[in-house]
């Protein structure tokens, strides 16, 4: 399963644009990039905007790394 930064990566994203598409902060974005705890709706935020960019379904349970606080 992907990480968060891998599925960044494929998208061809830096953190910031990242976070600006999910609409959460930038520090939030990075967290979830280093596998670090940040909360279900941003995380969820995050997954969607990726979602959008890779043109693909992808949902929380298919993310590697991803932690929930």
């Amino acid at each position: 399963m992907p990480t968060i930064r891998e599925l960044r990566l494929r998208a061809r994203l830096p953190v910031n644009r990242l976070a600006r598409l999910a609409d959460v902060d930038y520090k939030t974005a990075q967290r979830a990039d280093e596998g670090l705890p940040i909360q279900q709706l941003k995380a969820m935020a995050l997954v969607e905007a990726l979602s959008r960019e890779l043109g693909k379904p992808i949902t929380l349970e298919e993310i590697d790394d991803l932690h929930i606080s």
